[in-house]
């Protein structure tokens, strides 16, 4: 169940509903009890209702389920993960700045970050950034965006692959969904107030409107350096994926092990050296040093997952020389990105050894689920946009039905969800969590 650092708005959803004159004299708490109910009974709507008048709270109900496929209902204290929906708040924003004065819609990017480096930003407006016109396209799809994730915590770390990205076309010419061009609209919500999206987000609406419950996985009060056990006390375990970047001091890997409780699991990323400029050969020096690193993790040392290139085609003999080599008292996993691995005798091998194939999700590639080992280790990417779609209960379901369909010969089932760019992470991993614990 991987998680990140990525704003996720959990909140109550806030409906308003229109009363006639002849309807006066009947109670607002029963209209809008046999609206939503009507609603809900042709599955026309699911989730819960908080309807106030004059400061006062007049209806709250939940309908529908939080999971369909295992009947979990919704209740007025279910939180909700509504990833792009966040967009709505930025443009809520950027109007209540317009309505102040301090920002016009028409005024170009130039204004608010000169830095921006195509000519295009004297031409495109606030108001292009807000219908999705502006030219500018989806930074999820930059080259760099999956090695940057564990450094991108602030809008300006992500301005830095938007900057990277030529505008698609001229401002105001077509229409087309931008991510990149919401993040820009942050920008300048930070550039005009000094303050953090974060923080001008809950000043002018998330507290006035009193969405207490509302706001990113982490408290915005809370020091980083408490991130990981605030995360324990939520999941059980995590992947460490910097480590795939550069190797962790000695005194990272012990702040892990001391900040987290017992029974937490990490599971570790290989080191690209080893598997990307080794490619798996003459590695038992760089091998060695990194699971010195690694064992100072201790009982929490989880599975160790060595993730190919994608462009490293199959094979056995390197593999199975690579395998023998390992030491026998960890959980080694094996990501193959090549198709080619993707073969019944390479499974046979890696059953020989103990070792896992990690099966992993996404678009346009996926692994078969299967077991080579006595354990299980699923990475999700996004089934229908990378890092960026939200699983269905109905594919989380598949998913779950798959995994206990493998037999009770497995001892551990490792789930890490990686489609955090919107924030979907978080929500999927709790779902299969309770689906899985039934």
């Amino acid at each position: 169940m991987k998680t990140k650092a990525s704003p996720v708005f959990l909140i109550l959803f806030i409906f308003c509903i229109g009363i006639s004159p002849a309807q006066e004299k009947t109670p607002v708490s029963e209209i809008i009890g046999k609206y939503v109910k009507a609603e809900a009974e042709y599955d026309l709507f699911s989730g819960a209702i908080l309807a106030t008048r004059v400061g006062q709270i007049v209806y709250q109900g939940a309908f529908g389920y939080a999971d369909k496929q295992n009947k979990i209902p919704n209740t007025i204290h279910t939180k909700f993960c509504v990833g792009s929906v966040g967009k709505t708040f930025t443009g809520v924003l950027i109007m209540q700045l317009v309505e102040q004065g301090k920002i016009m819609l028409t005024d170009t990017l130039d204004k608010y970050l000169p830095d921006f480096p195509y000519a295009e930003k004297s031409r495109i407006q606030i108001r292009h950034l807000l219908n999705h016109t502006s030219g500018l396209g989806n930074y999820f799809s930059h080259k760099d965006y999956q090695s940057m994730i564990p450094v991108l915590r602030k809008i300006d770390d992500a301005l830095k692959l938007v900057y990277d990205q030529k505008p698609l076309f001229e401002p105001g010419m077509e229409y087309r969904y931008s991510n990149s061009g919401m993040l820009v609209l942050g920008a300048v919500v930070e550039k005009v107030t000094g303050m953090s999206y974060r923080e001008y987000l809950k000043k002018q609406i998330l507290d006035p409107i009193g969405m207490k419950d509302s706001g990113i996985f982490y408290p915005e009060d809370m020091a980083k350096s408490k991130w990981l056990q605030f995360y324990a006390s939520h999941f059980q375990t995590v992947e460490l994926n910097n480590s795939f970047y550069k190797l962790p001091s000695e005194k990272a890997f012990v702040n892990w092990r001391d900040s987290s409780p017992a029974g937490f699991a990490f599971a570790v990323k290989v080191n690209r050296y080893i598997t990307h400029i080794k490619r798996l050969k003459d590695s038992g020096e760089p091998m060695q040093r990194f699971l010195s690193r690694a064992d100072l993790l201790e009982d929490k040392l989880g599975p160790l997952l060595y993730q190919l290139p994608p462009k490293m085609k199959r094979n056995d003999e390197v593999l199975e020389a690579f395998l023998k080599s390992l030491p026998e008292q960890y959980y080694h996993v094996i990501e193959f990105r090549h198709q080619s691995w993707l073969d019944d005798a390479v499974f046979t091998i890696l059953r020989r050894y103990n070792t896992g194939l990690c099966v992993f999700d996404m678009p346009d590639f996926s692994c078969p689920l299967i077991a080579t080992a006595d354990f299980v280790y699923i990475r999700l990417h996004g089934s229908s946009a990378l890092y960026s779609s939200c699983y269905s209960d109905a594919e989380l379901s598949d998913w779950v039905s798959r995994i206990t369909a493998l037999g009770p010969n497995i001892a551990a089932v490792y789930i890490y969800f990686n489609n955090d760019a919107e924030g979907y992470a978080l929500d999927n991993a709790r779902t299969t969590r309770k689906m899985l614990e039934k």
